[in-house]
């Protein structure tokens, strides 16, 4: 498998974490925020950080050459 294919098996898992239905009515709060809210918060960070690593390993090297 090439450098950046392994990369489209990871969007199915990103949504599905992203589609909590599973804390739709979940009413208490983490941290002062609702649970749904902390927890999109903390979805978000993570995937930024991951998002970043894959942008760093899978963006094409010949793009950066002058």
């Amino acid at each position: 498998m090439g450098r950046s294919k392994w990369i489209l098996f990871l969007a199915p898992g990103f949504v599905a974490l992203h589609l909590n239905y599973w804390m739709w009515d979940e009413a208490r709060l983490v941290l002062g925020l609702p649970a749904n809210l902390f927890y999109h918060v903390v979805l978000s960070l993570v995937l930024s950080v991951v998002f970043v690593v894959l942008v760093h390993r899978a963006w094409p090297r010949y793009l950066d050459e002058d």
